[in-house]
């Protein structure tokens, strides 16, 4: 997996690339997650449009990774996710989980727009 990442104010943008299967191609996510609130980034934005499938370990990781923002007082919202890794989140019941928006530039947006308003499970 590669994450690149862009800070827009005061939310990260990370944007995905490969095929998300494996632990130890998704764990960095998670770890990647923690420094950002360490930084104390707890408003994330993941770009999905460059991710062809992800496997359940990845959805493990996308979960705690939003449990981890959530106990910082953030979110994570998905942004760019295609037909085929959208079905992936509607299957397991995950897409009521997380936010989504059509793009990155929508759901930075959104967390401008108010970003105490964000849903915790």
């Amino acid at each position: 997996m590669r994450i690149k990442e862009e800070i827009r104010k005061d939310t990260a943008v990370l944007v995905l690339k490969g095929m998300l299967m494996h632990g130890p191609e998704v764990a960095p996510f998670h770890e990647h997650i923690r420094g950002l609130v360490d930084r104390g980034i707890t408003q994330v934005v993941v770009d999905l449009s460059n991710v062809k499938w992800l496997g359940s370990a990845m959805l493990g990781v996308m979960v705690a990774s939003q449990r981890t923002l959530w106990d910082a007082g953030g979110s994570m919202c998905l942004s760019g996710i295609r037909k085929r890794v959208a079905s992936v989140f509607i299957a397991t019941q995950l897409d009521s989980l997380f936010e989504v928006c059509e793009d990155a530039d929508a759901a930075v947006a959104v967390f401008d727009s108010d970003p105490m308003q964000r849903i915790h499970a």
